[in-house]
């Protein structure tokens, strides 16, 4: 047994440890003095194949082992018995379970500086090792039962994995070898797999036997193991929890959790009935205690963006980053370092904030404003109302006549905690609900409300029409237009304003000759006249009527005029400040107070749209004030030369035209350094020049906050132990930081992240009394107000005008608005007036491109997160859904595999096939991880293959849904 537990050891020391040249060459003396035995010729062939490597074989060698070992390259090799037992190929589950008790039943557990997981391909040799080495007649049973149930199961099926890889990439791995040699070895000496990994029976430990077995093992066992007598089973423990991603919600979880595995998520529907766990929030622990993790910090070693990096110690990396960050703020200025927005971690302690007040108190960087969700309508809302907290709380829609979703689909989105209940309810009670959009999506089919389906981008012009049936059958609430209203008809025009340049001229065609009636937008957006006089008359005459804008709507190129549109059907109504109404634009609803991190005055003072990032990259100083819309300064006194991508996939991933993107970022002299803190090799995570392990909330605390609305707040209390050597960002800032001299003044105190949540809390109940102290707010993982929000945008204006005006220059709602009438820009006009945007249906673009592409958020993925879980596909497969006239007009069949095209990148996909999309247009959910082919085509189904880098006018926003595509069937 002296000869198995000698080859179990070898096999777990290479498999574990990063190991020189020299340790094959000592392993393989190691194995030749066996002389008499068999069973390792094939393993004694592999050491001495890599012991005979010349310098540049061996280094070859090395990259090999860490993309195949060490997940260098992204390479999906599950080394870990769990990720091949469990459906959705997760770690640190039952599997990973039955594998510790085995552990246990000797006396050991895993020592938690090795950084693995304890159902590893070498971790289970190591454990062989030490039973086989034993001398202990009953530890070898146990060692043939263990390797039968466990160990053969978990090489065959990396066998099996790396013969895939290797068919697919047309060469041999010499890592590969090791492997099949074992498969031999074990073959060898009799060990035959059986059925069950979890059924080795389980014994309490006795000390004779754990005293015995140590009495070998002591030296090597400690490498791996330390000394560890529990009662078995494990203890479950029920872990409160809450997600933290930007979800469109925020969700109260129990994580069953037994030995620092968990078991499953149970949802507290009695206490928490009006959050309802969504399809993502049952699979996190498939998305997010995954295999692919990213395991150690790495540096790049091929050409950026190539994927290909080499492990290095944190220290290493944390060096790294500290000489290019000092480096870069020398030489280029401290506004040369730019944080890239990203919604992945959305706690109180959020790793884009972490890093901004290390850099303000290091110099200060290159802000941004704006964010790619809302751009549009955040700068375009307080241009009419002041502000953009123009929503309502959702519970009010029991008191509308009629309800229109604008664009809005909040049963996938989620926008909120309350929103979808507070609909169905409202459904209930026989209000009735129409839904404005291109597709027929989720949201109005569980209403069962009528559908109507619109061209993207030109819900300006269907507003434009609506309010002229309003005014010309004088539907309108002419007495609040009036009192409250600026620049709504001449009577009411700005003091120096010329004469023709009110709204209602507008609407009549007294400034271009051409009025906006039903019949003019018919033909632009694809609606009968008929039905939009029919939709304008109803929502006149529907007292009160709460009409709800989603964002997608305003992800256009024109997404302002659109914002401001819809605003004044609002007005024009009467609708805006009543219960059952609604004001339109942004919709945000003041809550309760919630921790907030303290983010130190940015000295560089300046900002950009953050949509214009990769203009800031390609063309820094000359992008100005006037023609980019930059704050703070005229120019940019520098280009962007250092990144930091942290808990985000937006460098790459959810960016407008990828191709583009990459073309930029490849450039190494014009961005000279990208550091991104990541869970896997995203899209983006491929071009770091330093690629650092980051955790989940499943490993890490945070304060978590609701999304838009919600009476509670929620604290992430970790679940499992991080995984690898992966740690929570402000872990190396700190470090960062103590290298800057700044260790103080980052820290205040506070050397870890707990500390900060726990003294933010403590603040915060200095405005929320209610709150309970901050360990029973941990312990509960949470709290709920006891009292709900009750806000109604601008009431107190509609019940005493004189005391409350509206917080704009004018104090009225500003129709016109002369801000804007100063930008001298044809594309920001004055009035909310609607402008084809580029490539609408209107753009000439149309004979090349026929087909107007869209996007949508999707159930199966938060942006980009989840679409790594495999079992997100049985909800939905990536596909570009087309209606069925387009279709049979080209020979398109469903689930047939298409090619989606323009002059910016091409997407190849299968075709859904479904009645619930406009004629002429696409539809394609966002977030898919950028995929590129051979030859460069998206074969994942990204619609940022295909976006534009032109930004919006007003807001130079993201215009991801403004897109002229065209489509074959393959």
């Amino acid at each position: 047994m002296r000869y198995r537990a000698e080859v179990f050891r070898m096999a777990a020391e290479l498999l574990l440890f990063s190991q020189d040249q020299q340790a094959y060459s000592f392993n393989k003396r190691r194995l030749e003095s066996y002389r008499d035995r068999a069973h390792h010729r094939q393993l004694l062939s592999f050491l001495e194949d890599i012991s005979g490597l010349g310098p540049g074989a061996w280094e070859n060698y090395r990259e090999e082992y860490g993309y195949i070992v060490e997940n260098t390259r992204g390479y999906d090799i599950p080394l870990w018995e769990s990720s091949f037992r469990s459906p959705g190929q997760t770690l640190l589950d039952k599997n990973t379970l039955a594998v510790q008790e085995c552990y246990a039943a000797w006396g050991l557990e895993l020592r938690p500086e090795l950084h693995q997981v304890c159902d590893h391909i070498g971790v289970e040799f190591a454990f062989c090792a030490c039973l086989a080495g034993s001398g202990l007649r009953e530890a070898e049973e146990y060692c043939g039962e263990f390797l039968s149930r466990h160990t053969v199961f978990l090489l065959r099926n990396i066998v099996e994995t790396l013969d895939s890889l290797e068919r697919a990439d047309g060469e041999r791995f010499k890592v590969t070898e090791l492997f099949r040699a074992m498969t031999e070895f074990l073959s060898g000496i009799g060990v035959i797999e059986k059925e069950s990994g979890i059924g080795v029976e389980i014994e309490a430990p006795s000390g004779e036997r754990i005293a015995s077995l140590r009495s070998y093992s002591d030296k090597f066992a400690a490498l791996f193991f330390r000394e560890a007598v529990k009662s078995l089973p494990f203890p479950e423990r029920l872990i409160p929890s809450s997600g933290n991603n930007n979800c469109g919600s925020r969700c109260r979880f129990l994580a069953r959790t037994r030995a620092g595995n968990i078991l499953g998520f149970r949802f507290d529907s009695e206490r928490t009935p009006f959050i309802k766990y969504c399809i993502r929030g049952h699979h996190y622990h498939e998305t997010f205690l995954s295999h692919r993790r990213i395991r150690y910090p790495m540096k790049r070693i091929g050409e950026r963006g190539e994927g290909k990096f080499r492990r290095i110690s944190w220290e290493e990396a944390i060096d790294a980053i500290t000489g290019e960050w000092k480096r870069i703020r020398d030489e280029y200025g401290p506004a040369s370092r730019y944080v890239m927005p990203g919604s992945g971690a959305e706690g109180t302690a959020n790793p884009e904030n972490l890093a901004k007040r290390l850099l303000a108190l290091d110099g200060g960087y290159l802000g941004h404003y704006n964010f790619y969700s809302t751009a549009c309508t955040a700068i375009a809302t307080p241009y009419v109302y002041g502000t953009n907290f123009t929503g309502s709380s959702s519970h009010f829609l029991g008191s509308s006549k009629l309800i229109i979703l604008w664009g809005h689909n909040p049963k996938e989105s989620g926008f909120g905690a309350y929103l979808t209940d507070d609909l169905v309810r409202a459904k209930k009670q026989g209000i009735p609900v129409v839904a404005v959009d291109p597709r027929h999506n989720e949201t109005i089919k569980l209403l069962d409300g009528e559908w109507i389906p619109i061209r993207p981008g030109t819900d300006g012009a269907l507003a434009d029409a609506m309010a002229y049936v309003i005014l010309s059958e004088k539907l309108e609430d002419r007495e609040f237009m009036d009192r409250y209203c600026l620049g709504f008809d001449e009577a009411h025009l700005p003091p120096g304003t010329a004469a023709g340049e009110s709204y209602e001229s507008y609407l009549f065609g007294k400034q271009d000759g051409l009025e906006k009636t039903p019949e003019w937008a018919e033909r632009i957006i694809g609606i009968p006249q008929a039905l939009i006089t029919g939709l304008a008359r109803r929502y006149a005459l529907s007292k009160p009527a709460a009409l709800i804008a989603g964002y997608g709507m305003q992800r256009h190129s024109n997404g302002e005029q659109g914002v401001r549109a819809l605003a004044m059907l609002s007005c024009l109504t009467g609708n805006v400040g009543v219960e059952g109404g609604g004001a339109v634009g942004t919709g945000h609803i003041p809550g309760f107070h919630i921790p907030s991190f303290p983010l130190p005055v940015n000295p560089c003072g300046v900002s950009i749209p953050s949509f214009l990032w990769t203009d800031a990259v390609s063309r820094g100083r000359e992008m100005s004030a006037r023609q980019d819309h930059i704050r703070g300064r005229d120019f940019l006194e520098s280009p962007i030369k250092m990144i930091l991508n942290l808990a985000g996939n937006t460098l790459i991933n959810q960016h407008s035209d990828i191709n583009a993107t990459v073309e930029i970022l490849r450039d190494t002299e014009k961005c000279e350094f990208i550091v991104v803190s990541d869970l896997f090799l995203t899209p983006s995570a491929r071009f770091a020049d330093i690629l650092l392990p980051g955790t989940s909330f499943l490993e890490s605390p945070n304060i978590a906050r609701p999304w838009r609305e919600g009476d509670y707040l929620l604290y992430c209390n970790p679940a499992v132990k991080p995984l690898f050597e992966s740690r929570f960002e402000y872990d190396w800032l700190t470090e960062i930081a103590e290298r800057l001299g700044l260790y103080d003044e980052f820290t205040e105190g506070h050397t870890r992240a707990e500390g900060w949540l726990e003294s933010l809390y403590e603040e915060c109940r200095n405005y929320e009394e209610e709150l309970p102290p901050f360990a029973e707010f941990a312990k509960e993982g949470g709290y709920f107000y006891k009292q709900k929000t009750n806000f109604i945008a601008f009431r107190e204006q509609r019940e005493d005008f004189e005391r409350n005006p509206f917080p704009t220059p004018s104090g009225k709602i500003e129709i016109f608005s002369k801000r804007l009438q100063d930008f001298h820009d044809p594309a920001i006009p004055a009035l909310p007036r609607y402008i084809p945007g580029f490539e609408g249906p209107e753009d000439h673009l149309t004979a090349e491109y026929p087909f107007q592409l869209t996007g949508w958020h999707t159930k199966r993925r938060t942006h980009s997160i989840h679409d790594n879980n495999i079992l997100m596909d049985r909800v939905e497969s990536p596909a570009v859904y087309i209606s069925p006239e387009d279709a049979e007009k080209l020979h398109i069949e469903d689930n047939a595999l298409v090619e989606v095209w323009n002059s910016r990148g091409t997407i190849r996909i299968r075709a859904a096939v479904r009645d619930g999309i406009m004629k002429g247009v696409l539809a394609m959910s966002q977030g898919a991880w950028f995929t590129p082919a051979a030859d460069g085509a998206d074969i994942r189904g990204n619609i940022n293959a295909i976006t534009t880098l032109a930004p919006s006018p007003l807001a130079k926003g993201n215009p991801q849904h403004s897109n002229l595509v065209n489509i074959r069937g393959l």
